[in-house]
């Protein structure tokens, strides 16, 4: 709980912040490849047209991170961010957890929370693909083993990095 509440209190601010251009361009060219319809005409019809929408179908898991934003706040940047914030917090809390009663576990949750890789996935909503893998392959680390091949699919569906995973 206390990892959620800090993380809340460092980065909610960016809540009202308002889209730079390029994040607009990058989330309209993401949204706007999610043509699931096509990629299945051009599959039936003509393969030589899915080209540029197939590459959609190799991040599912952050297709459905961005839809669900969108649909959360109708667009506004602060949807957005408040789903980055909300899987930051998911990904220290399970480093922290993941390191048990450990002496730096505190230390390690502090350099997540302040790390540029992850304050830009706060900042820039383009990389939200890199957080969903980053935290669900930390939850495949923690979690029991049962729980552990869902969330390294997970983490394979949200960005190709999540393929390393296996090999933790």
């Amino acid at each position: 709980c206390l990892c959620f509440v800090l993380t809340f209190l460092v980065y909610g601010r960016m809540l009202g912040f308002a889209f730079a251009r390029t994040e607009e361009l990058k989330l309209a060219d993401a949204l706007g490849r999610l043509d699931f319809a096509g990629v299945w005409r051009g599959l039936l019809f003509d393969p030589s047209a899915i080209d540029s929408q197939f590459s959609t179908l190799w991040r599912p898991v952050s297709n459905i991170g961005f839809l669900f934003s969108g649909w959360l706040g109708d667009g506004e940047p602060w949807a957005f961010r408040l789903v980055s914030i909300g899987l930051l917090a998911v990904l220290i809390w399970a480093a922290r957890r993941t390191l048990g009663k450990r002496m730096g576990r505190d230390l390690v949750a502090l350099l997540i929370a302040f790390h540029p890789m992850t304050s830009a996935a706060v900042i820039d909503v383009s990389a939200l693909p890199l957080l969903m893998s980053a935290t669900f392959a930390v939850l495949a680390v923690t979690v029991p083993k049962r729980w552990a091949v869902a969330f390294t699919i997970l983490a394979i569906g949200s960005h190709e990095v999540g393929f390393l995973i296996p090999f933790v």
